[in-house]
């Protein structure tokens, strides 16, 4: 009887360990189940602060449900308002440093950039800078009024940014109010450069016919590093 109860035992405290070991387990799967949307959450809040945004599937369980959907939430409202502040910065660098007449650069932030480019040691670092003037512009100012001049120059300034997008890397800006300066890196040829401002103002001029009315003198000088 002895020996059978302690056979007894000994099953029944080995079944036990079995069951806690199996109970552990299964727990263990379960905690994790359980807890993955946790983690998911917690990732979602480090990649907010790395400006990554994303948005994460609503677990099974309520609390978590309610936890991710907060977060989804908070994710949009971020970016949202990042989105908004980038494009009020935008629009503060542009009134900033974009002539408000023609919409390329000004004198300071054109000069700064060539500077930069004079300064650096890549490819950008060598290039053609060329400027065109437009003479007697005071004067076609009388003859034809300040608006309608505006407007000339404002197409002026189009002309030029359309060069800019045709090659990339050109950059154009406005010295004062009659010199229009273009910097071209990586360009060799300069009298390229200034044949293309020459032709971009040129054109506008004779559009509205007032290419009689002044003249463009222009100069252009390849530029390297240093210079």
């Amino acid at each position: 009887a002895y020996d059978e109860l302690w056979t007894g035992a000994k099953q029944t405290l080995l079944a036990l360990i079995l069951g806690i070991l199996i109970a552990g387990v299964l727990g263990s799967l379960l905690l994790r189940l359980i807890l993955n949307p946790l983690k998911r959450v917690v990732n979602q809040a480090e990649a907010i602060g790395q400006r990554r945004f994303i948005t994460l599937k609503e677990p099974f369980t309520t609390e978590f449900a309610a936890v991710t959907r907060s977060m989804n939430e908070l994710s949009t409202r971020v970016q949202d308002m990042l989105n908004r502040e980038s494009q009020r910065l935008t629009r503060q660098r542009q009134v900033s440093e974009l002539d408000a007449t023609t919409g390329v650069l000004q004198r300071s932030p054109f000069l700064a950039l060539l500077r930069a480019k004079l300064e650096s040691e890549d490819a950008e670092a060598n290039g053609s800078v060329a400027l065109v003037r437009i003479s007697q512009l005071a004067r076609m100012n009388q003859t034809f009024g300040r608006a309608p001049m505006d407007a000339v120059l404002k197409e002026i300034g189009a002309a030029l940014r359309r060069v800019c997008v045709v090659e990339e890397g050109w950059v154009a800006g406005r010295l004062n109010g009659s010199d229009f300066c273009l910097v071209a890196p990586k360009e060799n040829n300069a009298k390229q450069v200034g044949d293309a401002v020459q032709r971009a103002v040129a054109d506008v001029l004779k559009a509205h016919s007032m290419q009689d009315e002044t003249t463009l003198p222009a100069s252009c000088v390849e530029y390297t590093s240093n210079d």
